[in-house]
């Protein structure tokens, strides 16, 4: 039986780009960069399973990734864990995590 994580998700459109973010565990942080693209590519498979469509970020008490072009984005005040966490509006279900 697969193990079925549940995601709190801000469904966000940040001048006209729609980006899923994710929010997952810290420990997140402490992978290597190579893991953390994976870990994102799989939620953006499951996120657009979903029917959530957007460029994908993962947020953590203290940090994020995302795609390089929306890095800007998430070192704002707009883009700080608390102010997406505010911004929260989906579940996300998601097997193998």
């Amino acid at each position: 039986m697969a193990i079925m994580t549940n995601f709190d998700v801000a469904h966000i459109n940040e001048q006209g780009v729609n980006v899923v973010v994710v929010f997952v565990d810290e420990s997140v942080s402490r992978r290597s960069p190579a893991a953390q693209l994976e870990l994102a590519e799989a939620l953006a498979h499951c996120a657009a399973s979903a029917g959530l469509l957007g460029n994908i970020a993962m947020v953590w008490p203290g940090g994020f990734w995302a795609p390089n072009s929306q890095h800007a984005f998430f070192r704002s005040v707009g883009g700080s864990y608390p102010a997406l966490a505010a911004r929260i509006n989906k579940k996300l279900l998601c097997s193998g995590f």
